[in-house]
């Protein structure tokens, strides 16, 4: 998987959609990242998404894929997931 910036992605928008026909792209943005691969071409669980993942404590680790598709690691600790519930609660 192929890892840009947002501003990388910004300057050159159609090489990386080309790019991203042969190869899964990571766009690095503040906050978040997004993906880019054809269907046929996709890998959310690679080796840097496993190694994420178990640097999670295991105590609160979660299946990410039980609330978001994309499978973020955001939504692998539990100490997020229980941290938005209470935002959305109050």
């Amino acid at each position: 998987m192929k890892k840009i910036t947002e501003i990388q992605f910004k300057h050159n928008v159609d090489a990386f959609l080309e790019q991203a026909i042969d190869e899964p792209i990571q766009i690095e943005l503040v906050n978040n990242r997004l993906y880019l691969s054809t269907i046929h071409n996709i890998n959310v669980i690679d080796n840097e998404w496993v190694k994420e993942f178990m640097a999670i404590p295991e105590e609160f680790r979660i299946n990410p894929f039980e609330i978001s598709d994309s499978g973020d690691l955001y939504w692998a600790d539990k100490r997020n997931v229980e941290a938005v519930k209470g935002i959305i609660k109050s």
